[in-house]
């Protein structure tokens, strides 16, 4: 899959549907820990999205198609269509009011299996560091549903 660039429509829609991802209790412990991951070296974001983690970041160092509905309120609804053995998403479909108007939004997405991020990883010389359930540094297993992967470039 090749890199997808999002138009401003695109990047508005999405930060409208996760708009509570962008409150200071969500985001400020993430760009905590990243800072301190970083340890005042670079850092490389895979999955920046709008930016919603890398801009305050930035600020800080200046300063078989099967689908099912996830969403389904006046305002939004939500659809994921999915096309292997393993029902892996491969499109998510929005359409949403956005100040008064209604906008389609879709984009494809595939989930990444930890030992593929690790393979990808390991190809471009970097190597795992810690794994974890989320931004808390909770455990990461198999009932995990989110993964935050902290890779280290090896000399």
């Amino acid at each position: 899959m090749g890199s997808i660039t999002w138009d401003r429509d695109v990047a508005e829609v999405y930060d409208a549907t996760y708009k509570a991802m962008f409150e200071p209790s969500v985001l400020d412990p993430i760009v905590d820990r990243l800072v301190d991951l970083a340890q005042g070296g670079p850092a490389l974001e895979f999955a920046a999205g709008t930016g919603r983690v890398t801009l305050p970041q930035l600020r800080s160092i200046r300063r078989g198609e099967i689908g099912r509905v996830f969403t389904l309120d006046a305002d939004h609804v939500g659809i994921e269509t999915f096309d292997d053995l393993v029902e892996q998403i491969v499109w998510s479909h929005h359409w949403i009011e956005v100040e008064g108007r209604l906008v389609r939004h879709a984009a494809p997405y595939r989930y990444v299996w930890p030992s593929e991020l690790d393979l990808m990883a390991r190809i471009a010389g970097f190597r795992l560091q810690d794994r974890w359930a989320g931004w808390h540094r909770a455990p990461f297993t198999s009932d995990s549903t989110t993964q935050v992967a902290v890779f280290e470039k090896v000399s």
